[in-house]
């Protein structure tokens, strides 16, 4: 560990490795400790004026995902289908059943029906910022017109943004700021509020 880095938050408040130190090695992990791929991303210090915003901490952490997740599909047979959302994006069984199954164009956004504060509260649908990717990064002809063609690199990678104008519809559920209790939702905008 480098010594201008820590474990935390993209807001810089201290955080240890919540996954690593106490869910990974438990008994309910076990069946899965050979398909589990971890590693430790240490945030820069938030200390000055110069210390990176929570944006660009946040697009670090996308750019690290990325770039493992082109490491280790490289070898794969035929390109995997990944998920990207946030933990508090949560699809459905038959969702990935079918994006398992079927062939879809990629990028594909997932519409969550979304709560607000607890299950019990619905407040719309989020319809982009839960994706499925067929994650490619091989080569494609790409069509110039008048007979000309050339062959570029297709990247695939996660923005947090739209990306495509097709969506699965009812694919999920999205619960912003779901936490057992008052104290719970207090503690976390106490941390989004203090960046």
């Amino acid at each position: 560990m480098h010594m201008s880095s820590f474990p935390g938050t993209i807001n810089g408040m201290p955080k240890g490795f919540y996954f690593n130190e106490r869910l990974r090695w438990s008994d309910r992990m076990q069946a899965f400790q050979s398909k589990i791929v971890y590693r430790a991303v240490y945030a820069p210090p938030i200390d000055s004026f110069k210390s990176p915003s929570p944006e660009a901490w946040s697009k670090r952490l996308r750019d690290e995902m990325n770039t493992l997740l082109r490491i280790r599909s490289s070898n794969t047979l035929r390109p995997p289908v990944v998920l990207f959302s946030g933990v508090d994006e949560i699809p459905a069984a038959h969702t990935v059943r079918l994006l398992r199954d079927c062939a879809f164009e990629s990028p594909l956004h997932l519409q969550m029906r979304r709560f607000l504060y607890g299950f019990q509260w619905p407040v719309g649908w989020d319809s982009w910022r839960a994706q499925a990717h067929v994650w490619d990064i091989g080569t494609q002809l790409q069509l110039l017109g008048g007979g000309e063609a050339k062959i570029v690199r297709r990247r695939t990678g996660y923005s947090h943004e739209r990306v495509s104008e097709r969506a699965l519809a009812d694919a999920g559920w999205h619960c912003s700021y779901c936490y057992k209790n008052a104290g719970d939702v207090l503690a976390k905008l106490e941390g989004t509020l203090s960046s």
